[in-house]
């Protein structure tokens, strides 16, 4: 459904949604018909409604917020690389709420953490910081992408162009381990939010997947292009990694020794490599046109 926001109940909260949807309703005539609607939506059992309008009614907004995710609003920009590989604005201001809404989930989680304690870490008044994001699922939209933004430009920043393929491969692995490995945020939402986060890599994690999936396709053509790859379609490949990559994601503990960049690297060429099809030493050096 093109344009419309999920709002995602995960099982444990249905109590808990269903006391502020009895809340809300005589106090708001717009929004009480979108939460009779959801009210009757879990009384069957569902776990995710799928609204339209939910710029119908801002208090509704306010209160359920912190159920709502930016996903298929991203959707509306096509693929998702297409929307990561664009500049970040550059907005002192914007940077000084994304930062301190960062610092916060971490320091509370999504759900706790209020829009008042994100003004006055930014040193903003809370007018201001709702103009410019007009609900916390904006905000928590915008940290999502920025944190994706980051992540791709530090894995990117990690291989050498005039490299090897092998070395190229083996340096994107490391520079997503490590970015794994030190990422706050993620490690907090799973750890005490996964109701959040799991969602966006599982059930809805079609828009991550395939922005796994094009980062390597794009990955693996350009290695191609340059001879360092033999020619065969990339996207199986992409989404194979791509795949594993999620599952790294969703249970950081593993056997797989990811606990230093020098084991990282001694796994990816070991393990890794093989199924980008490498071509043996003597042809390593295959042209482009070939």
């Amino acid at each position: 459904m093109a344009g419309a926001t999920h709002l995602v109940v995960a099982l444990p909260q249905r109590t808990i949604l269903r006391n502020e949807l009895t809340t809300f309703l005589p106090v708001s005539n717009a929004g009480g018909d979108i939460a009779s609607h959801i009210s009757r939506r879990l009384a069957r059992g569902t776990d995710r409604v799928v609204l339209t309008s939910l710029r119908t009614d801002e208090r509704f907004k306010q209160i359920f917020s912190h159920y709502i995710t930016g996903w298929t609003l991203m959707a509306q920009h096509g693929r998702l690389i297409t929307l990561v590989r664009t500049d970040e604005p550059d907005d002192d201001g914007r940077s000084r709420v994304l930062d301190a809404a960062v610092t916060s989930f971490i320091d509370f989680g999504i759900r706790r953490t209020s829009m008042a304690e994100i003004a006055k870490r930014s040193r903003l008044s809370p007018a201001t910081l709702y103009r410019r994001f007009a609900q916390k699922s904006d905000l928590v939209q915008s940290v999502g992408l920025r944190e994706v933004r980051r992540f791709v430009a530090h894995v990117d920043s990690c291989v050498d162009h005039d490299a090897s393929a092998q070395e190229q491969i083996v340096e994107m692995f490391v520079a997503f381990a490590s970015g794994l490995r030190r990422n706050k945020l993620l490690r907090r939402l799973l750890a005490t939010e996964p109701e959040i986060v799991l969602p966006l890599l599982t059930t809805r994690g079609a828009p991550i997947l395939d922005l796994g999936r094009d980062y390597l396709a794009e990955f693996i053509a350009r290695l191609q292009s340059e001879g360092k790859l033999p020619a065969y379609d990339p996207k199986p490949v992409a989404e194979m990694i791509a795949r594993i990559g999620i599952s790294l994601a969703l249970t950081p503990q593993t056997s797989i020794p990811l606990g230093s960049n020098a084991a990282a690297r001694q796994f990816a060429v070991e393990h890794i490599t093989v199924g980008f099809r490498l071509p043996p030493p003597a042809e390593s050096s295959i042209r482009a046109s070939a």
